[in-house]
């Protein structure tokens, strides 16, 4: 977990406006959640941020941050996106149980990639659906929480400038 609290750190030290930086993180983790390949989602992320006027880096950067959970994550969105499909359009496709079973029998990157394809639009559609239900459930709270970081950096940095300004020395002698 420590390669995501990287990504954030890099995401709060970026040089633009904190809305846009927050703009440019929720794109990023909505795009994640959505299940194209990776490098798909940071095409995808770049090209929104772009018309969203978000910060393109922050977005294409927060597209990583669901990588080592993908897994669970496409999972968690098949839960969330079945019954609504269910629900609303008579959707028919494999239960959780079944879905897990193959997922869990994925030896490799690669593997997993050949099962979600030969899966199909029976997964991928539920996936897709869920995806962007908790991409849109995350949405709020990250971006009021990460722009309030990116401020709170800002100010912590402009405070130590401050006091370094002073002749402040600290651990010598008062």
């Amino acid at each position: 977990m420590g390669g995501i609290r990287k990504i954030f750190r890099r995401v709060l030290q970026l040089n633009d406006t904190p809305e846009s930086i927050a703009r440019g993180a929720v794109i990023g983790l909505v795009i994640a959640m959505i299940p194209p390949p990776f490098w798909f989602q940071s095409l995808v992320a770049l090209g929104m941020a772009w018309i969203l006027r978000a910060n393109r880096l922050a977005a294409v950067m927060m597209t990583f941050v669901t990588n080592p959970l993908t897994f669970y994550i496409y999972l968690i969105n098949y839960a969330v996106g079945l019954p609504i499909l269910k629900f609303t359009v008579g959707w028919k496709a494999p239960s959780i149980a079944e879905v897990w079973k193959w997922f869990e029998a994925a030896e490799s990157l690669w593997d997993y990639a050949q099962k979600i394809g030969k899966i199909g639009m029976d997964i991928f559609v539920p996936m897709t659906v869920g995806g962007l239900l908790t991409g849109t459930v995350l949405a709020v709270p990250l971006y009021i929480h990460m722009k309030r970081w990116v401020i709170e950096r800002r100010l912590r940095r402009v405070a130590l400038a401050e006091g370094d300004k002073g002749g402040n020395t600290e651990g010598g002698a008062e």
